[in-house]
């Protein structure tokens, strides 16, 4: 009779589980023991991979900020040259990307809960807001719009992209 091999746990499979209870139970729920019930193993597994709660939970904010952000951004650039397509690839990119691995469409809302509750999420969203407004401003700046109608634009934009992140 052969025995099954348990896979390995790795850091992101902690992380999204980590992500996953955020979004199903709030902030609070970001627990070592907690998440490593449901992942079927021991909060040993957690802290082999992680010194602490506090570094976890901010790896967690590096990680959304890498994949809701920075893999977005970087997925439209062979469209450098025609900003009015990167904003219509940016709307279908955004849709397509959530995974129910780390939340699904829940998980911005979650974390915008989150940054309300703890500083250093909020700061996360100031820097993640801020760099996505940029560059969405940088897109309508290069359509040849004045600055400040692209930051308006830009915003707006933004505003959107959230809200139909919302009705999905």
């Amino acid at each position: 009779m052969a025995v099954e091999k348990k896979k390995r746990l790795t850091r992101e499979d902690w992380l999204f589980a980590g992500f996953r209870a955020l979004c199903n139970d709030g902030p609070g729920a970001i627990r070592a023991e907690a998440i490593a019930r449901e992942l079927n193993t021991t909060k040993g597994s957690f802290y082999w991979h992680f010194s602490d709660i506090p570094g976890f939970k901010h790896e967690m904010l590096l990680l959304w900020q890498t994949k809701a952000t920075t893999e977005l951004i970087a997925a439209l650039q062979p469209l450098e040259h025609d900003p009015a397509g990167q904003l219509y690839r940016l709307i279908d990119l955004m849709l397509e990307a959530h995974s129910d691995i780390y939340g699904g469409f829940r998980a911005e809302p979650a974390i915008r809960h989150w940054g309300m509750v703890w500083p250093e999420a909020g700061e996360a969203l100031y820097l993640v807001d801020g760099l996505r407004l940029a560059w969405l401003r940088e897109r309508f700046e290069k359509l040849g719009q004045p600055r400040e109608t692209a930051a308006i634009n830009a915003g707006n934009y933004y505003a959107l992209v959230l809200g139909l992140e919302q009705l999905e």
